[in-house]
């Protein structure tokens, strides 16, 4: 196996949260543009290991045309992630744990314009597909030899990736992730994956922040619990 793809490999599992780490350790904020462009130069260069390491590089990853079929499945997995917020809301509220909209790095970004949570919505449909279905299971598979578990670890680290919304919104991102894995394993198509995650993210940084914004201009300010 070349060297390059199991380079490729490690950085699809591990690139985005050294760097996360990196920008924290450097007080550079996580949602900043400087973070998000490294994220694309991240997914970019997962991509030239690819390429420089396997002839059928763009068939592992799914980097094929879309078929009316893929983005039926897309629209049928996006559906089947969001169904279960209700469920993860209540698990939330029935543990004590800290609600999404709660959250420190929610209420940064329900500030942003909406150009701006557009390409936030972008950058992890795009970057996280590639890195951790396209690369990770896609790749993955045929360097450890095993669909399950190029499967099984390639959704660890994205559960894990998702750590600072919470230990209560894992749930959600479990099966957000799991959704998505099985969505790449039965397509073979990135795009599918892609577009499946950005309907999700939009439903929670573009829908979300906008109806809080009319809650709040319909609710008296006395009545505000914080």
């Amino acid at each position: 196996m070349p060297l390059s793809l199991n380079i490729g490999l490690a950085l699809s599992l591990l690139g985005a949260p050294l760097l996360l780490l990196g920008f924290k350790a450097l007080r550079i904020d996580s949602l900043s543009l400087i973070s998000r462009v490294a994220l694309w130069l991240l997914a970019g260069t997962v991509l030239a290991f690819a390429t420089y390491g396997s002839g059928s590089w763009s068939q592992q990853i799914g980097i094929q045309a879309p078929t009316a079929i893929h983005l039926a499945a897309a629209v049928f997995a996006a559906f089947a992630m969001l169904a279960i917020w209700p469920i993860a809301q209540h698990l939330q509220k029935t543990y004590g744990g800290v609600r999404v909209e709660q959250t420190e790095s929610f209420q940064k970004i329900a500030r942003f314009s909406f150009g701006r949570r557009l390409f936030l919505v972008v950058t992890a449909a795009v970057v996280e597909e590639i890195l951790y279905r396209g690369y990770a299971i896609g790749i993955g598979q045929t360097i450890w030899g095993s669909m399950m578990a190029a499967l099984v670890v390639s959704l660890g680290v994205f559960v894990a990736a998702h750590f600072q919304w919470g230990v209560s919104h894992l749930f959600f991102v479990f099966w957000v992730g799991l959704v998505l894995s099985l969505l790449f394993v039965f397509t073979n198509n990135i795009w599918a994956c892609m577009l499946a995650h950005a309907i999700v993210d939009a439903a929670g940084l573009l829908l979300a922040p906008a109806a809080m914004a009319r809650k709040r201009t319909r609710v008296p300010p006395s009545t505000h619990t914080g």
